[in-house]
């Protein structure tokens, strides 16, 4: 194993799982989800200024959500 990876394994209905996890993946899975929802944010705010009627408003944020 590499020094950075942190494994754990999981007993489950007579199979073993095994979980790898490495700092770096956690650090870059931190960093797109803070993208995502900055954009999100960013959405919003612009919905925010149009003011559409509320089920376009819904719809939008839903779709901005995805």
């Amino acid at each position: 194993m590499r020094p950075h990876v942190r494994v754990k394994l999981h007993p489950q209905d007579g199979e073993l799982s095994v979980r790898a996890e490495s700092q770096a993946r956690a650090g870059k899975e931190r960093g797109m989800h803070r993208r995502r929802l900055q954009a999100y944010w960013q959405r919003r705010g612009e919905l925010q200024q149009q003011r559409p009627p509320r089920d376009a408003l819904l719809k939008k944020l839903g779709a901005a959500q995805e």
